[in-house]
């Protein structure tokens, strides 16, 4: 007897989920976890002690630990005033950190670090680099730079994704209450004020690099408590203004909002802004990220880089600091001296 159509329906389930069933795992696409050489902090953390024998040390006047962007900045800046003997110790044996890169055969792409932020006056340093890698066209009158437009990220669209739609933005607008409105409102003219507050000595409450900003008071104060707890002191109840909040803790510090001073939650809205009602900075990309950064500063010091070498100790004695290097593979031990 010949299955009627009504019986084939009712048993189309069941042949799709053995279908289903029979098929294969679909492979991972090739790919590689990297920045994980956890072995020899392992090691190091159970009480493996490595000691460099007596002709395994060698004498510089500064060593770097740590290759990311931090270490090899400063790298870049002591080579700028004229000091080269010093060396660079790196864990991986790629430098970049956080701000690595890779290429596939589509082309280069980021591992991490993807963006900076275009400098404002107060920030030289960061703009001599950038003049250094043909990054800045010319300068506006308040002393900050005018980005080459082949690195600006014009309109960097985001998204949320929220009950199964998308909604442009960070911040969610649809069905907000009037109050969510108001608060949001406020909340930006609060930073708005921090973004024109100056101290006495005509210093910004929060400014990139940190070391320019101020220590008044009233800003330090912002670092013993939480942003949450000043959101609240504020009165900033509006969910969407917290989750707003929150989510730039998570993004800049991987904390929350109630792990986070607010000193550092204000300094994420606070900092890129140049004055009160503008919009944060543009942002300069590349698209291998900021490994283009990385790559340009490690070519100012080649002979210095030791990647591949990790800092298993370091120590202070009176001509300066002794330092135990172990190699990626833990197979090599040896010894660095210097005054810094």
């Amino acid at each position: 007897m010949k299955p009627s159509r009504r019986d084939l329906l009712a048993a189309a389930p069941l042949l799709v989920t053995a279908g289903c069933h029979s098929d294969p795992a679909p492979s991972l696409p090739p790919g590689e976890i990297i920045g994980a050489s956890d072995a020899i902090g392992h090691r190091l953390r159970d009480g493996w002690r490595p000691v460099p024998v007596a002709g395994a040390w060698s004498e510089h006047r500064v060593v770097i630990v740590g290759g990311g962007a931090a270490g090899l900045a400063a790298a870049w800046r002591l080579r700028r005033r004229g000091v080269t003997d010093f060396a660079l110790l790196e864990l991986e044996p790629v430098l970049g950190g956080t701000a690595r890169g890779g290429e596939s055969a589509a082309g280069p792409f980021p591992w991490g670090a993807h963006y900076v932020p275009a400098p404002l006056a107060g920030n030289p340093l960061l703009v001599e680099l950038l003049r250094e890698m043909g990054a800045i066209e010319a300068m506006n009158a308040d002393g900050s730079p005018v980005i080459a437009e082949g690195v600006l990220c014009r309109d960097p669209q985001e998204r949320l994704f929220f009950r199964g739609r998308w909604y442009d933005g960070l911040y969610l607008h649809a069905g907000e209450s009037p109050d969510d409105t108001a608060q949001l409102r406020r909340f930006h003219a609060e930073v708005w004020k921090w973004a024109g507050w100056r101290d006495a000595q005509g210093r910004r409450a929060f400014a990139i690099p940190v070391a320019t900003g101020s220590d008044d008071a009233a800003v330090v104060a912002l670092d013993r408590l939480s942003f949450a707890d000043w959101l609240g002191a504020n009165g900033f109840t509006s969910s969407r203004v917290r989750w707003l909040a929150d989510y730039a803790c998570r993004d800049d510090y991987g904390m929350t909002a109630e792990q986070t001073s607010a000193w550092a939650g204000l300094f994420y809205f606070a900092s890129r802004v140049k004055a009160p009602g503008a919009e944060a900075q543009p942002l300069m990309t590349w698209p291998e990220g900021n490994a283009q950064l990385i790559r340009h500063l490690a070519d100012t010091a080649k002979e210095q880089l030791q990647p591949g070498w990790a800092a298993a100790d370091v120590r202070p004695t009176e001509r300066g600091v002794e330092v135990v290097a172990v190699s990626h593979d833990g197979s090599r031990v040896r010894g660095l001296r210097a005054g810094r």
